[in-house]
């Protein structure tokens, strides 16, 4: 029963999680946009991002992940069609993140057991350079699939940035890695909040519970009641 009951979520019940969704997004994307320093400004940005795809389990805890389903959503979504010419606008943006090997997932987490030779990875690294360009010209022209394609392949790159700041992964400042996250940056401050537009346009679009909901003081515990 309880599972039905979650599967056939009440619209008010929808549109309050929403709204505390885009509350949420609104809030991190004021501190994004009053700090200085690229870093200063990549974490609240992510932390808008997490705000807007995170869903709860039926405790209330966060469900994490890299927000792949909600990034197809969004695309599928974006009916005044933004999101291509966000792309567009940053194509140069986006070409150079995607050129960065040390910012790409397989530089770090391939499977040693597949491990090729450099000659052979570097070819390989270039074919999926080349593959994620194409999906791009196909997305900045509307293509929706193109644009989901686009932006997930975008944050696998920009969850490597997230690893290396929130994990201390890097140093701040004028780090090395600091091209990195001025890229990310860019791309972020523009693409966050046309999530948030896009979000609040669909209010009752179910995009799933929010995780630790606002509960009154005094309030017994999520798995009492």
């Amino acid at each position: 029963m309880a599972d039905n009951v979650q599967l056939k979520r009440l619209p008010k019940v929808i549109r309050e999680d929403n709204k505390r969704r885009v509350a949420r997004m609104t809030s991190w994307i004021g501190f994004a946009n009053a700090a200085a320093d690229s870093h200063e400004k990549f974490v609240p940005y992510w932390l808008a991002f997490e705000a807007a795809h995170a869903r709860a389990s039926r405790f209330g805890n966060a469900v994490g992940g890299r927000g792949e389903g909600f990034l197809r959503r969004i695309a599928k979504h974006d009916a005044k069609c933004e999101l291509p010419c966000i792309l567009r606008e940053h194509r140069t943006t986006i070409t150079r993140l995607f050129g960065l090997r040390y910012a790409h997932p397989a530089f770090w987490y391939q499977n040693r057991s597949k491990a090729k030779s450099v000659r052979g990875w570097e070819r390989e690294f270039s074919a999926n350079v080349d593959s994620a360009k194409a999906a791009l010209v196909a997305a900045v022209s509307g293509d929706v699939r193109a644009v989901a394609q686009t932006l997930e392949t975008l944050f696998d790159i920009l969850y490597v940035v997230r690893n290396q700041v929130m994990h201390g992964g890097s140093a701040g400042g004028g780090s090395r890695s600091k091209s990195q996250v001025d890229l990310a940056v860019i791309l972020l401050s523009a693409l966050i909040p046309c999530f948030r537009k896009i979000v609040k346009s669909h209010e009752n679009t179910d995009w799933g519970r929010i995780p630790f909901p606002r509960v009154e003081a005094g309030s017994p515990p999520l798995w009492l009641r």
